[in-house]
């Protein structure tokens, strides 16, 4: 008797069933691996209607009957998912128990003989790795060209066991461009050959897609059920309830969603994106946990440019403070990005008041206003949000006036974020990193507005005091926060920039001594500052000697530029910096030009949304000769950020240039 129990056990083991507990019954003899479905089925009816009836028999007291509907299942394969995924979860724990069991006991063909040779590459043991890496191989599969990854990701949002997984692999089609969807109808295809009858919410967004690519507004009352229902168990959580790594991944598909909504909103009408938006609010006020709503606002602000000041902003806004503010500022902000006045117009009425509570959201409010010709309530608001005074316990009023000073003068709105940043400095002591932040700013400000002397003035008051009084530099010091960073060499910097500005405001009253003074102390200060450098360099153009050592510099640091080009090849932004530093500093002094030319093509490659590298592509054809191409590319960096009056500056320098020159060929 205890052998044959323990063949028993064994046998179950082999089929991957559970042995039966003791007093059960073991009458039924096990089903041959060789048996035909056909012959299991005992009705003779189609194998996937029986799976209800074989579900119910899961629960059955017997142990010999449970085995047989397990292994029927099991047998049926990938068919059987869909209608196995559809019933949910059932009310019986043990029958819920199986069937988790029997999903992760089908087989599926990951990999298909028609998949491209790179998908097969990301495919090739799928199965069997981790949430988090397949998620990765999921990205990868978005990544690749021509959308060669569709197919592959239908399948997953099929039959990946986890729904977020699932929902995950169906957003990668989602933010696909629609005519990439469209052309050779590469996702309804992908729907008629790999969905098959699934109905997850993954698969249900998929065919939702595939209709809105001929009528998108059409689909817009169910993409907005769509969002409503992945957001309905984040709704329902608890606020105090800690939430998991699941959940997390269940905030950001939902971000992703939304995102996603407000996409296609935008291409219909300003109600559509106004009702879009207001769902951003309206989630942002209603989620339980400030982990969610955190997460909702950054995934949404991800793609936007000034993604980084607005995320800043709207982090401020959590906890304490009043719940769907965040999600007002980023509605505000998309409006004033996207220069959609008729959305604001719509979004004002309810939540005008809301906006009114804190800094940042006043001075959106006063933007939108601005947007749609309402100057005089504008001008109001933003006088209103400058006297804003806020009761905060934590005290975070310098660090809101200078995350919103930084978010006004990337919108453009200069003249409002340099009294913010007056205000930050003067609300704040001098060795206070938030407030050394905002002085440089305002520095720089001033600076492009030509006040040059007022912006060495704003870095003076700071540097001055440290350098002579040694116990505020020993404060310096002692607060540093950078620890990757040297403090010392921080100052010196900070004093190298603070010289320049002398010599350019030396440079604007006609004084070519005190000139050429700022610009020696500044290359003492530092010397590896392209800024620096150029003004040397065409300081000294008169004279040999110290125009060839200048040179020699300039050789030096180029060759740095192109060792951190190298050495930052795995973080794309870093080695955009590095091509765009290393062109700027070549086309403004000497060297090779083609090359700067080429590594300024490749610094707006990588970040095509990025106007300073526009900005020195400009000066890029200018040093080859290319006048034309020159303006092109300038206009281009103008047109993205027209507030800059350098760049200005700049465009009308190659237009004047391009007369001269034609008036010479006139001659």
């Amino acid at each position: 008797m205890r052998r044959s129990a323990m063949f028993l056990s064994v046998a179950c083991l082999a089929w991957g069933v559970s042995p039966p507990s003791r007093g059960e019954s073991t009458s039924a003899p096990p089903i041959p691996v060789e048996t035909d479905l056909a012959v299991v089925v005992a009705d003779g009816s189609q194998p996937l209607a029986n799976i209800p009836a074989l579900i119910k028999q899961l629960g059955s007291p017997n142990f010999a009957e449970r085995r047989r509907a397990e292994e029927q299942l099991i047998r049926l394969g990938p068919e059987a998912y869909d209608v196995i995924d559809q019933t949910g979860e059932h009310a019986d724990p043990e029958i819920a128990e199986r069937l988790a069991y029997i999903k992760l006991c089908l087989k599926i063909d990951w990999v298909r003989p028609g998949d491209p040779p790179q998908v097969q590459r990301v495919l090739r043991d799928y199965g069997d790795r981790h949430e988090d890496e397949r998620l990765e191989k999921i990205d990868e599969l978005t990544a690749l060209p021509a959308g060669q990854g569709i197919a592959a990701l239908v399948r997953i949002a099929r039959f990946d066991r986890k729904d977020v997984v699932a929902n995950w692999a169906a957003l990668g089609v989602l933010e696909m461009n629609g005519d990439a969807l469209k052309h050779g109808g590469t996702l309804s295809r992908a729907l008629q050959e790999e969905a098959g009858a699934g109905e997850r919410p993954a698969l249900a967004w998929l065919r939702l897609r595939l209709a809105s690519l001929s009528d998108v507004a059409a689909t817009l009352p169910e993409w907005a059920a769509a969002v409503d229902a992945a957001a309905a168990p984040l709704l329902a959580a608890r606020a105090d309830a800690p939430d998991g790594e699941d959940d997390a991944r269940d905030a950001v598909v939902l971000a992703r969603l939304v995102r996603f909504q407000l996409q296609l909103s935008a291409d219909v009408d300003d109600e559509a994106v106004a009702a879009a938006l207001t769902r951003v609010v309206s989630l942002d006020q209603q989620l339980p946990r400030d982990d969610d709503r955190r997460m909702l606002i950054s995934v949404l602000c991800r793609p936007a440019d000034r993604a980084g000041n607005l995320q800043g902003v709207c982090a401020l806004y959590f906890g304490e403070k009043p719940p769907g503010l965040s999600g007002v500022c980023y509605a505000l902000a998309w409006c004033q990005q996207q220069q959609r006045p008729g959305v604001a117009t719509r979004l004002l009425p309810p939540y005008a008041d809301l906006a009114r509570e804190r800094l940042a959201s006043r001075y959106l409010l006063a933007m939108v206003l601005q947007l749609a010709d309402r100057e005089d309530e504008a001008a109001s608001e933003a006088a209103a949000a400058h006297e804003l005074k806020v009761d905060d316990p934590f005290d975070l009023e310098p660090t809101e006036r200078r995350f919103t000073a930084d978010l006004l003068a990337e919108y453009g709105y200069v003249d409002w974020a340099m009294r913010e940043y007056r205000a930050t400095v003067q609300m704040c002591e001098l060795i206070d990193f938030g407030a050394l932040r905002a002085r440089e700013n305002l520095a720089q400000w001033l600076a492009d507005d030509q006040q040059y002397g007022a912006a060495a003035e704003v870095l003076s008051e700071f540097i001055d005091p440290v350098t002579d009084d040694k116990r505020i530099k020993k404060q310096y010091e002692d607060d540093w926060p950078y620890s990757t960073a040297s403090s010392e060499r921080y100052l010196r910097r900070l004093d190298g920039q603070r010289r320049l500005y002398a010599a350019q405001q030396a440079e604007a009253d006609g004084d070519r001594d005190e000139q050429g003074e700022q610009i020696d102390l500044a290359v003492k200060l530092d010397e590896e500052n392209p800024d620096i450098l150029i003004a040397a360099y065409r300081f000294h153009a008169g004279d040999a000697e110290m125009q060839r050592g200048v040179a020699e510099r300039i050789k030096h640091v180029a060759t740095e530029f192109r060792a951190e080009i190298r050495n930052t090849a795995d973080n794309e932004m870093l080695q955009a910096s590095a091509y765009n530093q290393y062109a700027w500093l070549i086309s403004n002094t000497e060297g090779d030009f083609d090359k700067a030319l080429r590594y300024s093509l490749r610094s707006t490659e990588i970040a095509p949304e990025e106007a300073s590298f526009f900005d020195t592509l400009g000066r890029c054809y200018y040093a080859a000769g290319d006048l034309d191409k020159a303006i092109a590319a300038q206009t281009k960096a103008c047109e993205m950020t027209p507030h800059y009056q350098v760049m200005q500056r700049q465009l009308e320098f190659f237009k004047a240039e391009r007369a001269r020159r034609s008036d010479e060929l006139d001659q």
